[in-house]
């Protein structure tokens, strides 16, 4: 897979939300996931952090992790 680029929206193939990948805005940097669906985001100290939880929104989103897990 190539390198996933802040701003870039993917589609979760399991639970059919869209998830974000970007930029903080935090003055010492960091990223975000965000699941566009529920509204719900997450911090990561790094890229490779953020990029990993793009494929797993029902680790990082409660509603997500509600729809796996019941």
């Amino acid at each position: 897979m190539s390198a996933m680029k802040i701003g870039t929206v993917r589609k979760n193939r399991k639970l059919g939300v869209i998830v974000y990948l970007g930029s903080s805005g935090n003055i010492n940097g960091g990223y975000q996931t965000v699941c566009e669906n529920h509204g719900f985001l997450a911090d990561h100290y790094n890229l490779k952090d953020a990029r990993d939880h793009v494929s797993v929104p029902w680790e990082w989103c409660p509603r997500c992790a509600d729809l796996v897990y019941g």
